[in-house]
């Protein structure tokens, strides 16, 4: 049964017990992650553990926490969503990642959700097909629904944003190019440019 309590937009953010991912997610509440619910979105931190447990916004999945788990948790965070919310939108970013939120509603109040969507900061693995890279990647439930459907088909060998890539690409899912902000020390004295997503 669905819940009653809908959001047009999920963020799913990939989580960890170890460093340096607790004070992240810290930062992350404090800086963006508590402002959300303005903007009709609600964020879900996600991880690997013995037993699938629920807290507040903390979901854990009886999977492994390992760098090669990663695409079997995503799948399994994935599943809940559907079984859980109406959404229209999804973005799954990881914990060093600063969303931000106007650029983010906009991007996805222009889009058309006939078609899967897939968008991000584009890489291309083997001259074979594009990938998004993981710190963002923006999809819409059709996609979501598409990914469920050929869950058999995702490659555990490669790296879960590829392999979600291979997905999108053999899929057909309509690509949306969009630059990422790589932040070094300048951010530490608040030289920031607020334009991208």
């Amino acid at each position: 049964m669905k819940s009653q309590k809908s959001k047009k937009i999920i963020i799913l953010i990939l989580s960890s017990d170890k460093y340096p991912s607790p004070r992240n997610e810290q930062i992350q509440f404090e800086t963006w992650v508590q402002r959300s619910s303005n903007f009709d979105m609600e964020v879900f931190y996600y991880k690997g553990g013995e037993k699938f447990s629920e807290n507040k916004n903390y979901i854990t999945f009886p999977v492994g926490d390992e760098i090669k788990d990663i695409g079997i948790k995503t799948l399994e965070a994935f599943k809940w969503i559907e079984k859980n919310f109406e959404y229209d939108f999804v973005l799954r970013a990881n914990s060093s990642c600063f969303v931000n939120l106007e650029k983010l509603d906009k991007f996805f109040s222009t889009q058309d959700s006939s078609k899967p969507i897939y968008g991000g900061h584009f890489n291309n693995y083997n001259n074979q097909f594009n990938y998004v890279q993981g710190v963002g990647i923006l999809l819409n439930r059709q996609s979501i629904q598409i990914i469920l459907d050929h869950e058999d088909k995702w490659d555990h060998s490669l790296i879960d944003d590829v392999a979600l890539g291979k997905i999108a690409h053999e899929n057909l899912f309509e690509q949306h190019p969009i630059e990422s902000l790589f932040v070094d020390g300048k951010i530490l004295n608040g030289d920031m440019d607020k334009n991208f997503i």
